[in-house]
């Protein structure tokens, strides 16, 4: 399967300025899915995303209905460098770390761009994977519904925590990192500081292969994870 190289030249796209469109149900004919640049992206999860945080970012993709911006997803380098081994030497992995459509897109509108995407992930990537926050009432169904495969509960953020609640703001470890030089808790409480360290939160993982049918059942084989039924909710 050929997949496109990342390269966005058009200008970037305002969102703030429109009225949206109308659109009461999905309407794939008036959909199009097309990569946007990082400055686009990085403002629209900022913005909206309830992370509120930019990740690592190796391709955007927005989806656009009449034209107007209506949501995004990123792909993203892991922070941990284990998930890559899950994998085996032939696993390029990238994860997909932010998704976000405007409410009035309706139904199905994150499983479309989901499924769009996949075309518009750069070479040599072949492996993304994906988490569902149980923290936020995730299960995972638009994985679910664009047919990842589970992999069981997982940690996004490799060995130690990711996140501390610095004078009661909770901050990640990069944040931390980039305001105070420091992410070691004896160093920041030495800054009179008052830190909280936030256990690991685990999550459901998902599994997506790219490329064709022979190289996604080697991918498959190589998997260092049990694939697992989908979990349900209450």
């Amino acid at each position: 399967m050929k997949r496109k190289q990342y390269k966005v030249s058009e200008a970037q796209i305002p969102m703030f300025d429109f009225d949206h469109p109308h659109m009461p149900v999905l309407d794939v004919s008036r959909c199009e899915a097309r990569l946007i640049n990082y400055e686009t992206a990085a403002r629209m999860v900022e913005t909206y995303h309830y992370a509120h945080r930019v990740p690592s970012i190796v391709v955007a993709v927005g989806m656009f209905v009449d034209g107007i911006l209506a949501g995004c997803l990123t792909y993203g380098i892991p922070p941990s460098h284990q998930l890559c081994e899950a994998f085996g030497e032939s696993g390029n992995v990238l994860e997909l770390n932010r998704l976000f459509v405007f409410d009035w897109v309706r139904r199905n509108g994150e499983s479309w761009l989901i499924g769009q995407s996949f075309q518009k992930v750069p070479n040599p990537y072949n492996v993304l994977v994906s988490y569902a926050d149980i923290s936020q009432s995730h299960i995972g169904y638009i994985y679910q519904a664009t047919n990842w495969l589970y992999t069981g509960l997982g940690n996004t953020g490799g060995s130690g925590s990711r996140e501390k609640i610095i004078n009661g703001q909770r901050m990640h470890a990069k944040a931390i990192n980039n305001t105070y030089g420091t992410i070691k808790k004896d160093d920041l409480y030495n800054l009179g500081l008052e830190v909280q360290e936030i256990e690991k939160s685990f999550k459901h993982r998902y599994v997506y292969f790219l490329g064709n049918k022979r190289q996604r059942r080697e991918l498959r084989k190589a998997l260092k994870w049990p694939v697992l039924p989908y979990p349900k909710g209450k």
